[in-house]
């Protein structure tokens, strides 16, 4: 009998939203990759998102969050689970076309008022970069939102203020919290997005 993949659950909240049918338009090799080795759930309506979210008996390893959907007001219920999976020891991370449909003073303020960070979105960046080759070893060239207040995770070719990141990972409470700022679905980011899970599934002991 095949063993069970590992659960990741997407929210994709794009219906009837700017964003909509983005994520399957420019990130379909990082959904296939995802899909060879994990059993995928999408919500793309908040309602679905928050039954599926606030059943107990949904387990999933991480929840990824591809658009800002989840950061309307009218969505604070479902970001509120978010947090208490992260909490209770669960990985989330923003990524995909997040940041691009992000304000500054809109994630600042989700850093800050929701997760207690003092990440503030700080300058888009074309460039070469080196992830530190004690987590994971690829080069890539990216465009991203990064990050200012995070200490850099990756070595760019090129110098740039060493307070930005393109990428952040950090615990929160029993679980972590992640952020990617590539906004082109680069091969390196899509590594970065499996390795997570791989990170996710081993502490879920789904490995």
């Amino acid at each position: 009998m095949p063993a069970v993949k590992p659960l990741v659950f997407m929210l994709c909240l794009d219906d009837e939203q700017p964003w909509e049918g983005l994520f399957d338009n420019i990130y379909t090799d990082q959904i296939d990759s995802l899909s060879s080795k994990y059993r995928i759930v999408r919500a793309r309506k908040p309602d679905a998102a928050k039954r599926w979210l606030a059943n107990p008996e949904n387990k999933p390893i991480a929840v990824l969050i591809t658009d800002p959907g989840v950061v309307q007001p009218s969505n604070a219920v479902v970001l509120d689970l978010v947090k208490a999976y992260v909490q209770a020891g669960g990985i989330a991370v923003f990524m995909a076309n997040f940041s691009s449909f992000m304000r500054p003073e809109d994630m600042d303020k989700l850093w800050k008022d929701q997760w207690g960070l003092n990440w503030k979105m700080a300058a888009y960046h074309r460039t070469d970069l080196h992830l530190n080759r004690y987590f994971i070893s690829f080069h890539c060239a990216l465009g991203t939102f990064n990050l200012k207040g995070n200490p850099s995770l990756v070595f760019p070719a090129e110098p740039v203020e060493q307070d930005q990141t393109p990428a952040a990972f950090i615990k929160r409470g029993n679980g972590w919290l992640g952020y990617l700022g590539d906004v082109n679905n680069e091969r390196g980011t899509q590594k970065v997005v499996l390795e997570i899970c791989r990170f996710a599934a081993y502490i879920a002991g789904d490995n």
